[in-house]
């Protein structure tokens, strides 16, 4: 492979804060408004223009799929993205669930509000390109965005680029799972001018035999059921607060996903 020198240069420190989160996902926009709370100067590193990451970049609206009657939530910050999201008439009852579903949308406007409410400066249209490190230490990012090349330096900075970016880069051990163990994407989209009635019926009346046609007709309603949850091996550290905790545990498979998810009274 053929390579360049690149040459040498100084770059420009704009900004130095306590914290520095890197990403602004349902996991950065969390840690930067729990920080802030907490009374520390927070700054929010994203590379697109709005903050929310797969809530609004990528339009995942599902946030509690897994609430149902019985479910011990964890409340917190998450709920509050909830509530705060239903208020503004940007969150709707999602069917499958006892949650509500959010608007990509309108939930940047939420975003929004929440970011400045806490005191957070944020940094939009600026990438992640190297960290800048004290010898093991993280203390800054370089990014890159359309003023080219800048330096931004804290006592404490968190990796919720959801790729561990910052963590690989700064020479972390991490693993990248083979491609065949990955999860497949799904394409997530919005429609509108589209006339419900019309299209349900017709969904009714041609695919009767198909799991959308049976949602749409009322008739697929698929049984909750108990399984097995997954756990550490037995020479594991976590063997005996795993089994405390499986004491006081409910384990159900998401009917649609199949996937598993755990609620623990802890």
């Amino acid at each position: 492979m053929r390579t360049i020198t690149e040459p040498a240069r100084e770059i420009d420190v704009i900004h130095e804060t306590d914290v520095l989160v890197v990403g602004s996902g349902p996991g950065g926009l969390s840690a930067a408004i729990g920080a802030a709370r907490a009374g520390v100067d927070v700054t929010l590193v994203e590379r697109f223009g709005c903050f929310g990451g797969n809530i609004t970049a990528v339009g995942v609206e599902g946030f509690a799929w897994y609430r149902h009657e019985k479910t011990v939530d964890t409340e917190g910050v998450g709920r509050e993205f909830e509530d705060r999201a239903k208020s503004a008439g940007a969150g709707t009852p999602e069917p499958q669930s006892d949650s509500y579903a959010l608007d990509a949308e309108a939930f940047k406007v939420v975003a929004d509000n929440l970011v400045e409410e806490a005191g957070v400066q944020p940094m939009l249209h600026r990438a992640f390109a190297a960290p800048i490190m004290d010898g093991n230490r993280i203390c800054g990012i370089i990014t890159e965005s359309k003023a080219g090349r800048e330096a931004i330096l804290a006592e404490r900075v968190i990796d919720a680029t959801g790729d561990a970016d910052v963590a690989h880069r700064a020479g972390a051990l991490t693993r990248k799972t083979p491609v065949e163990e990955m999860q497949a994407a799904s394409v997530m989209f919005s429609m509108s001018g589209v006339d419900r009635k019309r299209f349900i019926e017709a969904v009714k009346a041609t695919r009767k035999h198909t799991r959308i046609g049976k949602a749409a007709s009322g008739r697929l309603r698929p049984p909750a059921r108990k399984t097995r949850c997954s756990r550490p091996s037995s020479g594991s550290r976590l063997k005996r607060p795993w089994k405390r905790a499986l004491s006081r545990r409910t384990c159900r498979r998401s009917p649609e996903h199949g996937a598993r998810s755990m609620t623990a009274a802890i």
